[in-house]
């Protein structure tokens, strides 16, 4: 995954228009050792108010590395790291290697996590993985070290995206669930989750207090102008859907989810279907970015999809098909590339990148106007 990533990165050349905001950010810590909160090169001047993580870890990196390198390689690579988190977070559903593999396949080679992050420098890139270890380690709460690991979590989450946010709904939606369906363990996860969701209110209210204080509630959506609105937050397309998220991963989803709904009850299902609820729901309210929503709900389903590969073969082999198990990894691998790596490659070769043309003419202005 890392390495297609990385070709694919080198392949596009430049970045997209938005990411060189942020490699200034980035390049602004590697010389200042603190990101711009000044900005005068904005409308005259502004203040700018960010969650700063990602662009710290990526400035001190390139105190080390080149500037141009740390830019390429640490969003893929971190992107990247999602294999090993997809493929724990199945194994402990399933326990079945096979199945985790094969999850690692196609959430590594989702088309939509390849097209928002392999020429961005987007501090989604380390979200996704973050986000899924957060909810491994929540997955684990009854082992000490998973909770020591969820607490320091709980504090470079916030501090990395506004996406955050989906998580901590998504905590309460499960927490419904588990009262419902009388799981084990509530105790322990209800004050943890108590804990994450003041913490990230905190945060917010500490960075975007001066906000608050100026606009009031209104800077949550209303006073978006509506290009910006239809840029960042559009309706969800089949487009989208069929080559981003796949057909087959939402149709093998939505079975896993109805099946453990009615008919299994599983404490991890009910957690990866309130991650998806609450994305959708906060999607819905324009809060989260279509394209952000979709990267994660795509992760999610590949886990879904893991879980059905466990059930699927699993009966398989209680059948006269046993036989035939080669044959149907076979077909698996097949129905997915189709679904995930081809259309992961169509979409990484189709980024709207900046031109080298526009980028001599900006240079020219610098040195000439």
């Amino acid at each position: 995954v890392f390495g297609l990533r990385l070709y694919l990165a080198y392949h596009n050349g430049n970045y997209t228009y938005d990411a060189y905001y942020d490699a200034r950010q980035i390049s602004h810590v590697k010389e200042n050792f603190f990101h711009i909160i000044s900005d005068p090169l904005s409308y005259g001047g502004r203040n700018t108010v960010m969650l700063p993580f990602f662009h710290y870890i990526l400035g001190y990196l390139s105190i080390i590395f080149p500037l141009d390198f740390v830019l390429k390689v640490f969003p893929n690579l971190s992107a990247s790291l999602i294999v090993f988190i997809l493929f724990l977070i199945v194994y402990e559903i399933t326990k079945d290697k096979n199945a985790s593999l094969f999850a690692s396949f196609v959430g590594g080679f989702s088309p939509v996590l390849f097209s928002e992050t392999i020429s961005s420098i987007s501090s989604l890139s380390l979200f996704v993985p973050l986000s899924f270890l957060y909810i491994y380690s929540f997955m684990r709460l009854n082992d000490r070290k998973f909770v020591y690991l969820f607490v320091i979590l709980s504090f470079i989450i916030p501090l990395t995206s506004l996406v955050s946010f989906s998580l901590v709904l998504a905590m309460w939606i499960y927490l419904i669930f588990a009262k419902l369906e009388h799981f084990k363990f509530i105790g322990r996860a209800l004050e943890i989750t108590i804990f994450f969701s003041f913490f990230n209110l905190w945060i917010v209210l500490i960075l975007f207090k001066n906000a608050f204080v100026e606009y009031g509630p209104n800077i949550i959506g209303s006073t978006v102008p509506s290009s910006v609105r239809t840029q960042y937050f559009q309706d969800i397309t089949f487009g989208q859907l069929f080559g981003g998220v796949g057909v087959i991963s939402i149709l093998i989803g939505s079975y896993v989810i109805y099946q453990y709904l009615f008919n299994l009850k599983d404490r991890y299902v009910y957690l990866i279907l309130s991650f998806i609820i609450s994305l959708l729901v906060l999607t819905s309210l324009n809060l989260v970015r279509t394209a952000h929503a979709l990267t994660l709900i795509s992760i999610t389903l590949s886990i879904l999809v893991g879980v059905y590969y466990s059930n699927f073969f699993r009966y398989i082999r209680h059948t006269s098909f046993f036989n035939l198990e080669r044959f149907f990894i076979v077909v698996f691998v097949i129905l997915f590339t189709a679904n995930s790596l081809v259309f992961a490659l169509i979409f990484s070769l189709d980024i709207d990148v900046a031109n080298d043309s526009e980028i001599r003419a900006m240079e020219w202005a610098e040195k000439n106007t």
